[in-house]
């Protein structure tokens, strides 16, 4: 999780989370997700619903899959972020 830098409303409470992603919980899928969230200085926290934070302790993957949050703020620049670029067409 990667929450110290959580943006504060002007009341001093932190900024509500919205939900980014929901996706596969595996390293090729999530790791890489969460990775360039972090480089990029994007705030969040995951969560794995019903019995996936169990399933995640004793097999390193969830079955339900991770939710990925980000502040509402950042909800855009952290969908660009994971976007795919586009490549223009080479003549």
């Amino acid at each position: 999780m990667s929450t110290e830098n959580w943006p504060l409303s002007p009341s001093g409470v932190p900024e509500r989370a919205a939900l980014l992603d929901w996706d596969a919980d595996l390293p090729a899928f999530s790791g890489i997700a969460l990775s360039k969230l972090e480089a990029f200085g994007i705030p969040f926290y995951t969560a794995r619903p019903g019995l996936g934070e169990m399933s995640f302790f004793y097999t390193g993957a969830s079955l339900t899959g991770v939710q990925v949050f980000v502040p509402e703020s950042l909800l855009e620049a952290a969908r660009a972020i994971l976007s795919p670029e586009e490549n223009p067409a080479e003549e």
